[in-house]
């Protein structure tokens, strides 16, 4: 039980990496083009 709520925390954790990361390339790209 223990074990499984460890996994789940870590996926969580790349899951919201990976949106941040996403959302910093989107807003790069997006100010590359308005400039």
């Amino acid at each position: 039980m223990k074990n499984e709520q460890k996994k789940g925390i870590k996926l969580t954790g790349i899951l919201f990496n990976a949106i941040i990361i996403g959302s910093i390339i989107i807003a790069l790209t997006s100010g590359y083009k308005l400039v």
